[in-house]
């Protein structure tokens, strides 16, 4: 009995041992020292790029449940020590570890190899069976895990370096195809490219769908930075005199600063668009979600329906990010200046001051002629083959409808006019010779000598034509 009793013992205490209590994360990342110094590394990075590092780093820390400092410290107490047989490899083997983490895979001890990285107890401590809630794709744990993460130690003077075999290959399948094709996989060629946008821009059975379209292929906006403009943004940039509107602000991934358009044919659907909407107070984002037209910015839709739309015409390859590639890529082929389009874009871009191109640029209208005069045309779609919508078929029928009771509108004030005029006379004639109507229009009645009147005849006669004239035209 007391053999077991003392079997019992030893076990749990292995147990303890190999499995303690998670420590909590309270390590403040931002201010680490080392974070710091990663950071201050990057003076251009904007305030996206440096939160997708701390970001990054603080995840890397919950996974190995230590802070920034003893990963530093103990990667570099491995990699000095005297004899280079002792050295155990832990950072390799915690990127390694949470390379496979990121893309979803269990993490244990058959996941490490054994001849390269000798497991040491407290490292399989570290790292037991975690399993991350969101996992993400190959390629993109591949350049989180060996090339922002890796250059946090680098930055800290105590690198990591990899041989060709232990990074893992780009997966094949994770590979972005960015070429347009058909459904038989050929490319769609550049002349070709035009009619293909008009199919999908016909195919949308929604207007909210169209506009949003064609708006990224006259402006080469993100979607962040699209969907975030309100119903006051459009309304505000509408220039009359070009029939376009003018944009600008800070992009929100980058914080760069740009000047773009909406050209004349997305302006004219985004009105057809807000026609038809129910809410569309000036504060209220200017693309809604369709099912409920609610105030809410929904991101994701348009890029579904554009899969959709694709999928039925056999299309693939185009996405919302290819809209925006397309745009600066259309403008470079037709040698619009690369300082306009990065501006339209809203890379960074420097100019000096007093040239030529910050005249334009600092000058909206100046900018909006150059637009106008230069860009408008390149990226304008025209007239497609497919038949409109219902709804577009309706507004167009209002539009008629309203030209014309505009036109009957200017014949009835015509007529107002006329019927004035005559009755100014009518009243005039009869007050001065104090007739009746029926002795006006009788075209027997001579007035008398002893008349005190106040017309010669040949005007009475003119008075008397133009009374007839009304009475026959009514």
């Amino acid at each position: 009995m007391e053999n077991k009793k003392n079997s019992i013992k030893s076990k749990e205490i292995i147990n303890k041992k190999s499995f303690p209590k998670k420590r909590e994360y309270k390590e403040n990342i931002e201010n680490n020292p080392y974070v710091q110094n990663w950071l201050s590394s990057y003076p251009n990075s904007t305030e996206y790029q440096r939160n997708v590092k701390l970001t990054l780093i603080e995840k890397f820390c919950k996974f190995t449940e230590k802070d920034p400092t003893t990963l530093v410290l103990e990667h570099r107490n491995d990699i000095m020590r005297e004899n280079p047989l002792d050295i155990e490899n832990i950072g390799k083997k915690q990127l390694l570890s949470f390379f496979d983490y990121l893309k979803g895979n269990k993490i244990t001890v058959n996941n490490i190899n054994k001849d390269k990285f000798p497991l040491t107890s407290k490292f399989y401590e570290t790292i037991r069976d975690k399993k991350i809630e969101k996992k993400i794709t190959h390629n993109s744990a591949r350049q989180y895990v060996f090339s922002k993460l890796a250059s946090f130690f680098k930055r800290n003077n105590v690198g990591i370096s990899f041989d060709k075999k232990d990074v893992p290959p780009h997966h094949p399948k994770g590979t972005i195809d960015k070429v347009w094709r058909n459904g038989k996989e050929e490319r769609i060629e550049e002349s070709n490219r035009v009619e293909c946008l008009k199919q999908i821009r016909d195919t949308f059975p929604h207007l909210r769908d169209k506009a949003i379209f064609l708006s990224k292929l006259s402006s080469g906006l993100d979607d962040i930075d699209l969907f975030q403009l309100k119903v006051s943004d459009f309304k505000k940039g509408i220039m009359g005199e070009f029939d376009i509107c003018y944009l600008e602000g800070n992009r929100k991934k980058t914080q760069m600063y740009y000047q773009t358009f909406l050209n004349s044919e997305s302006v004219r659907m985004i009105e057809l668009y807000l026609k038809e909407r129910k809410n569309k107070d000036s504060e209220s984002w200017l693309f809604v979600n369709i099912k409920d037209n609610s105030k809410q910015c929904k991101f994701n839709t348009f890029s579904e329906s554009l899969k959709v739309i694709c999928r039925k015409l056999d299309i693939k390859n185009i996405t919302p990010k290819s809209l925006r590639r397309y745009f600066n890529t259309i403008l470079k082929r037709n040698k619009i200046d690369f300082e306009i389009i990065e501006r339209l874009l809203g890379h960074k871009v420097e100019i000096s001051k007093g040239s030529a191109y910050d005249e334009i640029l600092s000058d909206s209208y100046k900018l909006a002629k150059f637009y106008s005069e230069k860009i408008e045309a390149i990226t304008f779609l025209g007239n497609g083959n497919q038949k409109i919508s219902k709804v577009d078929k309706r507004v167009e029928q209002l539009e008629n409808l309203n030209k014309s009771l505009v036109t009957e509108l200017d014949k009835t004030n015509e007529k107002l006019d006329d019927l004035s005029e005559t009755i100014g006379f009518m009243s005039k004639f009869m007050l001065s010779l104090d007739l009746s109507f029926k002795e006006v229009v009788d075209d027997n009645y001579v007035p008398k000598k002893d008349d005190d009147i106040l017309f010669s005849f040949e005007e009475m006669k003119e008075f008397r034509e133009k009374i007839k004239l009304f009475l026959k035209k009514e």
